[in-house]
């Protein structure tokens, strides 16, 4: 092991970037990236694995897809770069383009405020341990700001410039995550028969922005409708076209939502959602689930909406229509028969009330470990079961009762910022409920609530980390209120910066281009012209600040160098002052320069009367090689 805190911590800062990417990377190339980072870090690895690290683009493709996107590019830049720390090391190169190829790279996959910090946090360690050569001390890294600021400076303009200018092609969008794979997170259909015990996940799924913080009967956020069942696993089936008619609701809730996963383009919206008044990509909606779904899929969206909470009125379904959402499989397993029976009733709210009752007294329980549960004849023996399960077995109740229903997939709860005005809402709050048809409606109804109230009041991500609700827990502690008060304000900021990095598209550009009074070609044409004035603009100040930098014997010999044509690169040692021996009358008067030259650089010493007399000398000397070269 051959650990150097000073050089090795550029190689360990690049670690995070992967765990703030982790929702949009295979957990393998994670683990594997992250152990040959402190494998390069803590040894010197042999030049074979720099070579050998390349056949994980092989698997990468392997396991994403031969396709040029971001979860295909960054991993494999990431195998380059790896494979260069690897030889640099060895070699004793410097990262620095490295580091910052890193950073940039995996900034594609995240907007946040955490992301950015981090990324100007590893960019200041980078250029302290390079400056501070003699200690961490507070001067020396105040110092070493201090001189880098102007690098930082134009990086940071650089970077504002390309954000403002650079051209978004059509259904130019962020990828959104990936939703969990055994884990809570939203589900496209309900699999009962092959899923098994579900782990937490606070991954974020979606922001949603309300003025007023809604009860928690209202917060169920629809996302996709099924219809079609086997008994116990339901799925969306087949396409029915109707036109459907309603009345007019008499106020609906106005909310924007901005997502995070990808939901196969479903568009999760409040409760019933009736129209889609701004979208940054393409969508259709159907009216009879009253849904709204995306034609582009795996990428970030923001979407303004009016949603109605209570459901919509008036609704006219066809035969054909109410056949559809009566749909049942030829067998009926006993133990179902045996529970519809015990619970049928004339009267649907005394049936309803029946099968509430009916789960409550048999001590039915709600678990996310309730083991395998193949068959729904299981799930009645277990007593045990999450969501899915529970709303399942009603959907099939009310179907073998006649009742037209269907199963709602989606979230339900969230958590308010009373700061920020919006809801967050997380994996941990995917949930899936009933609709059913009656007297011109739908009605929602959540078995779920029967037997565990808590999970519906409180939402999912505090039913199932805390077991009691945020004023609650601010109550019983001032640190904790506190805490959340902090914590609201970060996730705002947070939030904020997301949604306008992530929502700056083609017609954020088009808008910003028509008030600058610019077509849109004369707008990139600017931006190109911005842009270069800056790069020269770069290069005349490292220009100026290398020359102001120089020490007056070191601009002198600058200047001579130019006029002889010499490389000043070369002049760093002594012995390569000889070349401007000639310039000297005598030996003497030359040894004596490389003498006072000697005391002033490295010494830090001399004096500086006999030195300033050297540099009349030596100017004198100067003007005598201008008049000869003029």
């Amino acid at each position: 092991m051959s650990f150097n805190l000073r050089e090795d911590i550029k190689i360990l800062i690049l670690i995070p970037a992967l765990f703030l990417s982790y929702d949009y990377l295979q957990p393998w190339m994670v683990s594997y990236f992250s152990a040959l980072l402190l494998l390069t870090a803590l040894f010197k690895p042999w030049t074979i694995v720099a070579y050998a690290n390349f056949a994980a683009s092989y698997f990468i493709f392997k396991t994403v897809g031969f396709y040029i996107i971001p979860e295909t590019t960054v991993p494999n830049l990431a195998v380059y770069l790896i494979s260069q720390l690897i030889l640099n090391k060895r070699s004793r190169r410097n990262e620095f383009y490295l580091v910052f190829l890193w950073l940039g790279a995996f900034a594609l996959f995240s907007s946040s405020l955490y992301y950015i910090i981090y990324a100007f946090v590893s960019l200041l360690i980078v250029f302290i341990i390079d400056e501070t050569q003699s200690s961490l001390s507070l001067v020396n890294i105040i110092k070493s700001l201090w001189k880098y600021k102007g690098q930082f400076f134009f990086i940071t303009l650089i970077t504002v410039i390309l954000f403002i200018f650079f051209p978004r092609f059509y259904q130019f969008l962020p990828t959104a995550n990936l939703v969990p794979q055994g884990k809570i997170g939203y589900s496209k259909e309900i699999n009962n028969s092959e899923t098994t015990n579900l782990q937490l996940s606070s991954q974020v799924a979606f922001y949603a922005e309300l003025q007023s913080n809604l009860p928690s009967e209202y917060l169920y956020w629809r996302g996709r409708v099924l219809n079609y069942t086997d008994g116990y696993n339901w799925k969306k089936s087949g396409q029915i076209v109707q036109k459907i008619d309603y009345d007019t609701p008499e106020k609906m809730m106005k909310h924007t939502v901005k997502y995070e996963q990808d939901f196969e383009g479903d568009l999760v919206l409040l409760n019933t959602p009736v129209e889609v008044v701004d979208s940054n990509l393409g969508l259709y909606s159907n009216k009879l689930n009253s849904t709204f779904k995306g034609y582009t899929k795996k990428k970030k969206a923001v979407i303004t909406a009016y949603s109605h909470i209570k459901g919509l009125k008036g609704i006219k379904l066809t035969s054909k229509v109410k056949d559809y959402y009566l749909q049942l499989p030829n067998f009926s397993p006993k133990a179902v028969q045996d529970f519809f029976q015990q619970i049928n009733h004339p009267d649907l709210n005394t049936f309803l009330k029946n099968f509430k009752q009916k789960i409550i007294n048999d001590k039915y329980t709600y678990t996310l470990s309730p083991g395998q549960l193949t068959t729904i004849s299981d799930f009645l023996r277990t007593k045990k079961g999450y969501c899915t399960h529970f709303a399942s077995l009603m959907g099939i109740t009310l179907r073998m009762k006649g009742i037209p229903t269907r199963l709602v997939s989606g979230f339900q709860g969230g958590q308010y910022n009373n700061v920020g005005n919006f809801y967050l809402i997380k994996s941990n709050d995917a949930h899936v409920w009933v609709e059913y048809f009656h007297e011109g409606r739908w009605v929602s109804i959540d078995p779920t609530g029967f037997i565990a109230p808590d999970r519906i009041n409180l939402g999912g991500s505090q039913f199932l980390t805390t077991g009691i609700s945020i004023e609650q827990e601010k109550k019983n502690n001032w640190i904790r209120s506190n805490y959340y008060e902090i914590k609201n304000i970060f996730e705002t900021l947070n939030y904020r910066v997301s949604l306008f990095l992530d929502n700056y598209d083609r017609n954020k550009q088009k808008d910003l281009s028509n008030s600058l009074k610019l077509s849109r070609k004369a707008f990139y044409i600017l931006g190109f012209i911005i842009l270069v004035l800056v790069s020269l603009g770069i290069y005349f100040f490292n220009r100026n600040k290398v020359s102001k930098n120089l020490h007056p014997l070191d601009r002198l010999l600058y200047k001579w160098g130019k006029k002889f044509k010499l490389d000043f690169s070369q002049t760093k040692t002594l012995s390569e002052l000889r070349k401007f021996s000639n310039c000297f009358d005598s030996p003497k008067d030359f040894e004596t320069f490389v003498q006072k030259f000697q005391e002033c650089r490295y010494a830090q010493r001399g004096n500086p009367k006999e030195l300033n007399l050297i540099l009349k000398r030596l100017r004198r000397v100067d003007r005598q090689v201008e008049q000869e070269l003029k």
